[in-house]
């Protein structure tokens, strides 16, 4: 899972198990009919709907704010602040993935390399999360980490 939004650790861990057995769920209907796939309506119409919001609200960093917000538990947004419950929320994230990484390195031989495919931005020039098209420094500069 990456670091960022869906945040895995809000509501005291609950969209983690939500996540747990929507895989779950998902993998029994596959089992049961394995040409299911698994709500394509509604995929579609988020398909086409999300490009046409986004290409309104572009170069918006209030839009791109309130869309993380929307991620937060906005108690604790308003609390902490809105970078620093993201960069909580983040690092939580990334714990649990470096969980399963620790665990998968174990079973493995010789060197392992974890990467992604984009870094993440916190408020860095008015930019939130990662959008395409969005060149700064915070989001090409890729994570990378080396085990022996």
């Amino acid at each position: 899972m990456q670091p960022h939004a869906p945040f895995l650790g809000r509501g005291d861990g609950r969209k983690l198990t939500t996540i747990r057995e929507g895989i779950k769920r998902q993998g029994d209907r596959e089992r049961d009919d394995p040409a299911a796939d698994g709500g394509t309506v509604l995929s579609a119409v988020g398909d086409r709907v999300r490009p046409a919001v986004e290409s309104v609200l572009e170069g918006s960093s209030l839009a791109m704010k309130a869309g993380l917000f929307l991620e937060l538990d906005a108690a604790e947004a308003l609390s902490g602040g809105t970078r620093e419950t993201a960069l909580r929320y983040h690092e939580e994230n990334l714990r649990i993935a470096l969980e399963s990484v620790a665990e998968l390195v174990e079973e493995l031989d010789g060197r392992v390399v974890v990467t992604a495919d984009h870094g993440e931005a916190f408020g860095e020039q008015g930019i939130w999360e990662h959008h395409i098209e969005t060149h700064i420094p915070p989001l090409i500069e890729v994570p990378w980490l080396e085990l022996e």
